[in-house]
């Protein structure tokens, strides 16, 4: 895995891997998208995990194939004010999967964090 260290030229690097990452879904151009997939998939940011200071909700799948829950928890750890929650019986798509207790879990930690906030703003709706 590659280590990432923040500065300048780094910020710089992943700046333009995020631009052509854009730019090859934009252009639906798979070839160029998995190969910018796959070095995303080797850069390693868990040192930075710890400068995330906003409190953060993750949310995964108990059978999720593609983030498994040992990486959720790895990031729940890494992230000092992170609440886990996973989704018993569910894989990648629990959005999909369990819509309701997302939106809930999704109104309940808007409220929980942000206390005048209403349900539509919550879910994008307002």
């Amino acid at each position: 895995m590659i280590s990432y260290k923040h500065n300048a030229a780094n910020h710089e690097a992943v700046q333009s891997a995020w631009n052509s990452l854009h730019e090859a879904a934009r252009r639906h151009d798979a070839r160029l998208l998995t190969t910018l997939l796959r070095e995303i998939r080797e850069l390693d940011l868990t040192p930075q995990l710890c400068r995330i200071t906003t409190p953060t909700q993750i949310i995964g799948g108990a059978v999720d194939s593609v983030v498994r829950p040992a990486e959720a928890i790895h990031l729940a750890n890494g992230i000092k004010s992170s609440n886990l929650v996973t989704i018993p019986e569910c894989g990648h798509m629990f959005f999909a999967d369990a819509r309701e207790r997302i939106l809930d879990l999704a109104v309940s930690w808007v409220h929980q964090h942000h206390h005048n906030v209403s349900q539509e703003t919550a879910l994008g709706m307002a």
